[in-house]
């Protein structure tokens, strides 16, 4: 799969977005957000690509219907279903995610069905941090069929830290380390992703993001927003493009975040 210039130009300009910002004065201790925060508090705004491996922790039960649509060289794959994540105890989160997944190579008719069942569980360190810092693991069974473009596999464990800068912005940091079979080729690496994300007014946040992934050739930065509706819901919506060979060429993803508590 070729990969053109103006791709790594792109994947530059945003990671300067995501990460020049300068940094100010160190927030208090996160706290789980209320339903409705504004962007002032971005403790309840959620990444796109890093959704699980993230340190974010809300009261309730989050579900977040989504629809992602991905392109490779030859086919494309889309998916609709939703996420949840329930806050189980004080520090803990669990959750999963469920889809109706299809894939069609170019020009001809597709084939779809139930996608592969995501799991995972996040525990939120106790340490002292003016930040927070989390523990997890995620776990994607094959229970989709690879006629729709699912019947993949990972098992990942992780470590994420997010850290807000006096409002300015939030750095989210995410590592892996993972066993991942995608579309048949399998491998053991480490996983890494960097997120930024910055206010623009009271309700409408960026989310810009950069993962890189060695169990596969696997780089992709994504840029998107998120806005808050009260009384604590999100609409959100983010572009991805690939920057290595088994990382979607380009991609779209569109969600709406629904806290019931």
């Amino acid at each position: 799969m070729n990969r053109i210039p103006p791709r790594l130009a792109l994947a530059a300009c945003l990671a300067l977005i995501a990460f020049s910002s300068p940094a100010v004065a160190q927030s208090t201790a996160t706290t789980p957000s209320t339903a409705y925060t504004s962007t002032e508090d971005l403790s309840d705004v959620r990444l796109f690509q890093s959704w699980v491996a993230d340190a974010v922790f809300t009261p309730g039960v989050d579900l977040e219907p989504f629809y992602e649509w991905n392109n490779w060289d030859g086919f494309n794959t889309w998916a609709f279903g939703t996420r949840v994540a329930m806050w189980v105890h004080d520090g803990m989160a669990a959750g999963g995610r469920i889809a109706w997944a299809g894939a069609s190579a170019d020009g001809e008719d597709g084939n779809n069905d139930f996608g592969d069942l995501d799991l995972h569980f996040r525990y939120r360190m106790p340490v002292e941090f003016s930040g927070t810092l989390a523990a997890g693991t995620e776990v994607r069974l094959p229970t989709g069929s690879p006629e729709s473009g699912q019947d993949n596999t990972f098992v990942r464990i992780f470590g994420a830290l997010r850290q807000d800068f006096g409002g300015a912005f939030t750095l989210s940091a995410n590592l892996a380390f993972e066993y991942v079979e995608l579309f048949g080729a399998d491998g053991n690496g480490i996983a890494v992703g960097l997120g930024s994300l910055v206010p623009f007014n009271e309700d409408l946040a960026g989310v810009v993001e950069l993962t890189l992934r060695t169990a596969l050739d696997y780089a992709a930065v994504s840029g998107g927003l998120d806005y808050e509706l009260p009384p604590g819901g999100h609409l959100r919506g983010a572009v991805f493009i690939g920057l290595d060979d088994q990382a979607p060429d380009v991609g779209l993803q569109f969600a709406l975040g629904l806290p019931v508590f």
